[in-house]
């Protein structure tokens, strides 16, 4: 049952007298546990990131399955579905496209795509989750079945990133309120909790996780380093200093293991958990986000991690 339209009440109330530290301090006890980095966070224009680009070469092109509301569908083994990661990235273009072009068929576009995915929301309380609703294998295994309805770290990141820009172009309150719920997803880690999207492993450090499966963690660096782009936006467009904790968590955390995906003279690893390779176009963007992970912390191991991937593939990577 959808509970979007109560918790979004709560939140406006709340917002407008209440103390929000007050209404996370439960479902955040467990972030407080996680190692932390002391992270000297840089605000950067978002066109020195890698992940904040995106081509616009399709941008007025649509793709079919559409849905009445001319919302872009995903055919999947023979069914059409809302893929919430595809959504938010096309939200992010059409945005982009408005602040290249000006046109306000782009921003119209972007509301309206944030409109659909705020009408596909599950709320926990106060905290927003977009669901998949069909079944997936993780890497085709059988043994790793992701089962409907399931969400995803990555897709809470991208979306998150939309909407929180959305606001800042609008001003709009009601993506600020759906921005703060979907930031909300992340400050419960713990997979005893449904849903869930991010855990604290053994030794307390802290993962956003693309495909949360419970008896595997999957621990993929495209998807987790994607998810904090998407808190970073937020932090940007808003100040929440929760979200200044959970990136100062999220950075301990790949400082700690970003070892461990490198493989030498070859790609790095797509995922930790499960040990599969990147292929190339990954290893490139494990390039890319160690770059835009060197621009936000002022940190130079990601520049250094960086260089290290790029010396493990032949030929220059641009």
């Amino acid at each position: 049952m959808k509970k979007y339209c109560a918790a979004l009440a709560l939140i406006i109330c709340f917002l407008s007298g209440c103390g929000i530290n007050d209404i996370v301090h439960d479902r955040s006890a467990v972030l407080a546990k996680a190692v932390h980095s002391n992270l000297q966070l840089l605000m950067v224009p978002s066109d020195s990131l890698y992940t904040s680009r995106a081509n616009l070469w399709n941008v007025d092109s649509f793709y079919s399955p559409l849905d009445p509301d001319s919302i872009e569908m995903f055919e999947y083994r023979g069914g059409k579905y809302y893929h919430p990661v595809f959504l938010g990235n096309r939200a992010q273009t059409m945005l982009m496209a408005f602040e290249k072009k000006g046109h306000p068929k782009y921003l119209r576009r972007t509301e309206k795509i944030v409109r659909k995915l705020m009408s596909l929301s599950y709320s926990d309380g106060l905290a927003a989750f977009l669901p998949y609703e069909f079944k997936f294998c993780i890497h085709g295994d059988t043994n790793l079945t992701m089962t409907p309805p399931w969400y995803s770290g990555m897709a809470q990141g991208v979306i998150l990133k939309a909407t929180a820009r959305l606001y800042e172009f609008t001003g709009k309150s009601e993506y600020l309120v759906f921005s703060r719920m979907l930031f909300n997803s992340f400050l419960h880690p713990d997979p005893s909790h449904s849903p869930w999207i991010s855990r604290l492993d053994s030794l307390n450090y802290f993962w956003i996780e693309e495909y949360p499966y419970k008896p595997r963690p999957g621990q993929t660096l495209n998807g987790f380093i994607g998810a904090i782009m998407g808190i970073y936006e937020y932090y940007d467009a808003t100040g929440d200093f929760r979200a200044k904790a959970v990136l100062d968590a999220s950075v301990a955390t790949l400082k700690h293991y970003l070892p461990q995906f490198r493989r030498e003279s070859q790609t790095s690893l797509y995922c930790l958990g499960h040990k599969i390779p990147a292929s190339s176009a990954y290893h490139k963007l494990h390039i890319q986000m160690m770059h835009d992970l060197f621009m936000i912390s002022g940190d130079d191991f990601f520049r250094r991690v960086g260089e290290s991937f790029k010396a493990d593939i032949a030929g220059p990577v641009k």
